[in-house]
């Protein structure tokens, strides 16, 4: 176990990522050096105590940088890691980062999307890549009629920048706020969860698949009945190798008066 100070991080919500040498990285809502928040690195000491050595490798909120990051980090192959936070940039909708370490072990922050909240904004959950290294994300929110209900992004990696393409805006009925990550299944389609919205205002299960053209065709693969098998999920699902998928809903059923939440099986229809 290992205890974060006030300057390192504090108000960890979110789950860790480990690299392939054992290194632990994680976020943290409060603290770092401006109390906006930071990206903290926990590498494993050798027979020495702490077990864990700290280093921060970023604090938020300088200039028109992020604030408070509420979930995990991804790493690229190269070590890179990339995140969001939900609040934060010049319009306040939050951000996109990657953070590169340089060969003396220092880490270097690069903005890759600074969030308007027109095209959408408020992102909770790290990107998901592509085969191509483009990042794909949910926003919890975007404008627009008849709701600034979210919407799934694109970033893809251009030679002269990261260019954002909204690839699907909620309408409500379709589903609302997003705010669990992404992921692809072998095809190349995506999966995600809506935490409200839908036929029964409780969430939705939702694939989006691309075209040679590439659009991509939003369908509902679950709609949340309200009390009854659960509602408004808020993770990430995770496949089997028969693609199921799997996931969590944080309300639970009519008859368990503190919403106790449900777990979530989706049959593949492959």
């Amino acid at each position: 176990m290992y205890v974060l100070d006030i300057k390192q991080g504090s108000s960890l919500v979110a789950s860790l990522t480990i690299d392939s040498k054992g290194n632990l990285y994680g976020t943290s809502m409060n603290g770092g050096n401006r109390d906006f928040g930071s990206v903290f690195e926990l590498s494993p000491a050798t027979n020495a105590a702490p077990k864990w050595i700290p280093t921060v490798i970023h604090s938020f909120g300088h200039d028109e940088d992020g604030i408070a990051p509420w979930d995990q980090v991804i790493l690229d192959q190269a070590g890179n890691v990339f995140g969001t936070t939900r609040d934060g940039g010049p319009a306040g909708g939050g951000i996109v980062f990657e953070l590169t370490p340089d060969s003396r072990g220092d880490w270097m922050e690069s903005i890759l999307y600074r969030f308007t909240l027109k095209s959408g904004g408020e992102p909770y959950d790290a990107p998901a890549f592509d085969q191509a290294g483009n990042l794909y994300g949910a926003a919890s929110t975007a404008g627009g009629p008849p709701c600034n209900c979210g919407a799934i992004f694109e970033l893809q990696h251009t030679s002269t920048g990261w260019k954002e393409t909204a690839l699907h805006r909620f309408q409500g009925t379709d589903g609302s706020t997003p705010v669990a990550g992404l992921v692809f299944d072998a095809k190349g389609n995506l999966y995600g969860t809506t935490q409200e919205g839908g036929a029964h205002s409780s969430g939705t299960v939702f694939q989006l698949a691309p075209d040679s053209n590439g659009h991509w065709t939003h369908t509902i693969l679950y709609d949340f009945p309200q009390f009854k098998n659960g509602s408004g999920p808020v993770t990430t699902l995770v496949f089997d190798k028969a693609g199921n998928l799997y996931g969590t809903a944080a309300g639970g059923i009519e008859t368990c008066s503190g919403g106790c939440g449900v777990g979530l099986q989706t049959h593949s229809r492959l």
